[in-house]
C-alpha cells in the first residue's frame, strides 16, 4: 500500500545559492587580493603558520570558498569546501550568509545573533580572520555600506581600485 503521506521539502532557493556562491567567490578574491596589496591584511596574515587554510561557507551543504597560505600571500583555492581546513566560519543558512554578504549587517552582529559559527583556533587564526574580513568588506563594498556595517573604519594601506584590480582579474 502506498503511503498517504507526501516527504514536505523546503523550496530550494537555486537563486539564494547562486548569489551567495558568486558573494564568496568575491570574498575569497578580495581576500587574495587584499593579501597582495595591503600592508595590514600582510601583518595579520603572516602570524598564520605556512599552509593554513581558512574556509567559509553555508551550513550543512550550501556554497564554500577557500583560501591557503602560501608564502607571505593568500591563494583562492575556489569555491570548495576544504576538509582539512584550520579555521571554518560556517554560515547557519543561506538567508544569514546574504545579510553577511550583502552588506546588510557587520559580521559582529551576524556572530552576535548566532548566525555563524567559528570552528578552528580562535585568538591565533580567528581573530586576525576577523580583521582582515573587516578590511576586505572595507574595500568590496561602497563606503556609504561599509559605514553602516563596520564599528569602525579600519586602516587601509592601498587604493580601492587595486583591490577590485587584483580581485577581478586575480593578477
Amino acid at each position: 500500500m502506498a503511503s498517504a503521506y507526501r516527504e514536505i521539502r523546503p523550496p530550494a532557493k537555486r537563486f539564494e545559492r547562486s548569489c551567495v556562491s558568486v558573494l564568496l567567490w568575491f570574498v575569497g578574491r578580495g581576500f587574495q587580493a587584499a593579501a597582495h596589496v595591503d600592508k595590514h591584511v600582510q601583518d595579520e596574515v603572516c602570524g598564520w603558520k605556512d599552509g593554513t587554510i581558512i574556509a567559509i561557507g553555508v551550513a550543512p551543504c550550501g556554497p564554500h570558498m577557500s583560501v591557503r597560505k602560501t608564502g607571505n600571500r593568500l591563494r583562492f583555492l575556489g569555491n570548495v569546501k576544504a576538509p582539512d581546513a584550520d579555521a571554518v566560519i560556517e554560515f547557519k543558512s543561506l538567508d544569514a550568509a546574504l545579510l553577511v554578504l550583502t552588506g546588510q549587517i557587520g559580521i559582529d552582529r551576524a556572530y552576535a545573533e548566532h548566525r555563524f559559527s567559528l570552528k578552528g583556533d580562535l585568538f591565533s587564526i580567528g581573530m586576525p580572520l576577523v580583521r582582515c574580513l573587516y578590511i576586505v568588506e572595507s574595500y568590496l563594498f561602497p563606503k556609504s555600506i561599509a559605514k553602516k556595517i563596520l564599528k569602525r573604519w579600519p586602516k587601509r594601506s592601498s587604493s580601492g581600485f587595486a583591490v577590485y584590480f587584483h580581485t577581478i582579474f586575480g593578477v
